[in-house]
């Protein structure tokens, strides 16, 4: 499991803002990334996009 935090994965691809990385996201995969990522952890499990 990837232990960056949400910042980081959104710096690395080009957000400046976290709150603008997650609504996008959120908009392209139906989920929060904190909520795929709390699915990921409990499950081990793939992403649920």
């Amino acid at each position: 499991m990837d232990p960056r935090q949400v910042m980081q994965v959104a710096a690395e691809c080009g957000f400046i803002s976290t709150q603008h990385f997650s609504k996008r996201y959120r908009e392209q995969y139906g989920v929060p990334p904190k909520d795929e990522r709390v699915h990921r952890r409990r499950m081990n499990s793939p992403p649920l996009h």
